[in-house]
């Protein structure tokens, strides 16, 4: 039995002009992608080999491997979320860009993962339980954070910094610490 992809439980993404994302998994146990017109006609297909889902599982079941996704309009990419690696592939034509190492826990219900435009859509957030990225719109890494422990919930930004959130297990039972990562100047700021 050949297992669906989805994005965030959805079938497809929504792209420019009417088009979609559409996945599946193939016999091999890879991801494959492909970009359809607005009347289903193929634009391109590309196999992304044994990427490895979305670590949360939060839309995942027996039949069903889930990924995060996000079609990125400034840089025309889509950043796909899987367990160890995210990837970012060029919209127009399904080539791998670059990609970002994640550090997800290994355990489902531990998990903080996502990946979220900024403020602006100049940068993008890719969380793992242990690693965040920011991206700008170059595609180059603006900061990495290796968490100290695990996240506590998605980071955020506030005036200029990347907010992480940290269980402190050295430290009160359940108390989380928020650490904070300035981000270059104009980056994640909207107007």
């Amino acid at each position: 039995m050949t297992r669906r992809a989805t994005f965030g439980g959805e079938a497809v993404v929504p792209l420019p002009d009417g088009d979609v994302l559409r996945g599946a998994m193939d016999d091999r146990g890879h991801l494959r992608v492909q970009r359809e017109d607005g009347f289903g006609a193929l634009v391109w297909e590309a196999d992304l080999g044994d990427l490895g889902e979305d670590p949360s599982l939060r839309y995942a079941d027996s039949q069903t491997s889930d990924y995060g996704c996000l079609y990125w309009a400034t840089t025309d990419t889509l950043v796909l979320l899987g367990d160890a690696t995210a990837l970012v592939l060029g919209a127009a034509n399904g080539a791998v860009t670059t990609s970002y190492e994640l550090k997800p826990v290994g355990r489902p219900s531990l998990e903080v993962s996502g990946v979220s435009a900024l403020p602006g859509a100049d940068g993008v957030v890719i969380a793992s339980a242990r690693r965040v990225w920011v991206i700008g719109s170059d595609l180059q890494p603006v900061v990495c954070v290796d968490a100290d422990s695990l996240l506590a919930s998605f980071p955020r930004l506030e005036q200029g910094f990347l907010v992480v959130d940290e269980y402190d297990f050295d430290g009160e039972q359940g108390e989380v610490r928020a650490r904070r990562f300035p981000l270059a100047h104009g980056v994640g700021q909207s107007g």
